[in-house]
């Protein structure tokens, strides 16, 4: 049997019929079009070579739920019996080496059970092997067609020792760089914030692909950030595909928001999809046509957020236009947060500002909302910040924050003016 000393990762899995069936009360999404799509609160982590153990339990009252692995064979370890005073008493722990990839959990108990991520050998299209077939997304879920149907599943992803999908080749693997550094390796380690792959402009570009696709401007991170307010303006974005198959029918939905210390999914303002293109293999830029940002929809004068999500049928976006209008935060971590980004290489933020060239020059006012992640006091507790201003001399600065108390209306207001001073 797998030694304890050998563990390395475990997780707790519980099934639950909060939302109907589900895992840690969260559902998995299912397109009855298209294949099973990956719900990213519920996604685990594993590496390679790693020795996993994971309990499973069921929390659903009389229903019994068959839990089963893709790819890998596990050693039931021991089952428990949660008692009336929800104490958990073994019923019995296995002695003996026995794998399994199903194994029956009944009501109110729970299983422990091990397993090592061993690697296998990956088989492309052309029946080629090479090192590497561990990597990349795994299935596990209830064996009752029903329950899985309805939202008892989840995914596992493997990475490799630095946390990185790096090694792992899919047949498509479409992506949006979060920097020009980005090679679309999971997690991407670079700014988070300056996607070269969504182009504003205020006007629209004769041929896109001849301007932004290919290897033209491809590492240029400033080909357009600013939409003219008063105006319809013009979105463009590329994608990428590191895959060894062509990707078709790709499409970014791409959204809007305030800027913000923490821009979480529930205040992203949804613009529009992309005409769907198709996207070779070997890693070149392919540019959309391009979204008409009309005039009424764009924001006021300021500085803001946009957001991109690109996928298709065999590589689906990381949060459907659904899931985004639902999206729960009320416990999200900071550290989640920067993994919807980075540990998603097919989401990508980029931030832009709106001008107004035609009118009488003016400062602000600018808003910014300061938000903190939920784990790192988000309402009512102590936050500092660094206000970083390089004003010209003369400048006056009039800050105006509103006092509010968590779960209160607008309080009175704390005024603070600053004045720029001449440097000799």
């Amino acid at each position: 049997m797998v030694a304890t000393n050998e563990i390395m990762q475990d997780y707790d899995i519980t099934l639950t019929p909060d939302v109907g069936p589900s895992i840690n009360a969260i559902q998995a999404f299912w397109d009855d079009t298209g294949p099973f799509q990956s719900t990213y609160a519920n996604t685990r982590y594993v590496q390679k070579d790693a020795v996993v153990e994971w309990t499973v339990e069921t929390q659903t009252g009389s229903a019994d739920h068959p839990w089963h692995l893709h790819g890998f064979s596990f050693q039931p370890i021991r089952i428990e019996l949660r008692n009336t005073n929800d104490i958990y008493e073994t019923l019995y722990e296995w002695d003996f080496v026995e794998y399994q990839d199903v194994i029956y959990v009944p009501a109110y108990h729970r299983v422990t059970y091990r397993f090592k991520v061993e690697d296998r050998d990956f088989v492309d299209t052309n029946f080629s092997t090479s090192e590497g077939g561990v990597y990349g997304r795994w299935l596990a879920h209830c064996h009752i067609f029903k329950h899985g149907h309805k939202g008892m599943m989840m995914e596992f992803i493997v990475v490799d020792e630095t946390n990185s999908l790096s090694q792992r080749r899919f047949p498509t693997d479409i992506y949006l760089r979060d920097d020009v550094n980005d090679d679309g390796t999971i997690p991407s380690s670079g700014s988070i914030s300056a996607s070269p792959d969504i182009i504003l402009r205020q006007s629209l570009v004769a041929d896109a692909d001849a301007s932004f696709g290919g290897t033209n401007e491809a590492d240029n991170s400033s080909l357009g950030y600013q939409a003219e307010a008063g105006q319809d303006n013009y979105i463009y974005v590329r994608n990428k595909n590191k895959g060894y198959e062509d990707a078709t029918e790709v499409t970014t939905d791409v959204y809007w928001s305030e800027v913000s210390t923490l821009v979480t999914p529930d205040h992203w303002n949804y613009i529009d999809t992309t005409d769907p293109v198709d996207i070779p293999t070997g890693d070149g830029l392919v540019v959309a046509d391009p979204i008409t940002w009309l005039q009424a929809d764009i924001p006021g004068t300021g500085h803001y957020c946009f957001v991109g999500i690109a996928g298709n049928l065999l590589d689906p976006k990381t949060l459907t236009q659904a899931e985004v209008s639902g999206f729960d935060v009320s416990g999200m971590t900071w550290e989640e947060y920067c993994d919807l980004i980075r540990g998603n290489n097919n989401v990508t933020w980029r931030n832009f500002n709106v001008v107004d060239t035609g009118s009488s020059f003016a400062w602000g006012p600018f808003y910014f909302n300061f938000r903190g992640a939920f784990d790192r006091g988000a309402f009512n507790q102590n936050r500092a910040f660094d206000l970083v201003i390089e004003p010209p001399e003369g400048f006056v600065l009039s800050w105006k924050i509103p006092k509010t108390s968590r779960g209160a209306g607008p309080g009175p207001d704390t005024q603070i003016v600053l004045r720029a001073q001449s440097e000799m």
